[in-house]
């Protein structure tokens, strides 16, 4: 299992988020997690919950990467690479 330092880690590398504002942030972490942005509603919520500090941006990250949707958009991009499909 990989730390939850090390899943920002990667983030913070590849996009710079330091100062984007937080809808914004949410859609990085959508589209570079999940290859899509997200719903209206998904947005709506993860924005309530930033603003209202029931979580961190850390922790956002952390749980949107270690959902059962990252971990299926990654086996299928392994799959599309690896000529499987």
């Amino acid at each position: 299992r990989v730390g939850y330092e090390n899943i920002f880690a990667w983030f913070k590398q590849h996009a710079p988020m330091d100062e984007l504002p937080d809808a914004a942030y949410i859609d990085v972490i959508y589209q570079n997690t999940l290859g899509r942005a997200p719903n209206n509603s998904e947005l709506t919520r993860h924005l309530s919950r930033l603003e209202n500090h029931q979580v961190s941006r850390e922790w956002f990250a952390v749980e949107i990467a270690e959902s059962s949707e990252a971990a299926a958009q990654l086996i299928g991009s392994v799959m599309l690479q690896e000529g499987w499909v």
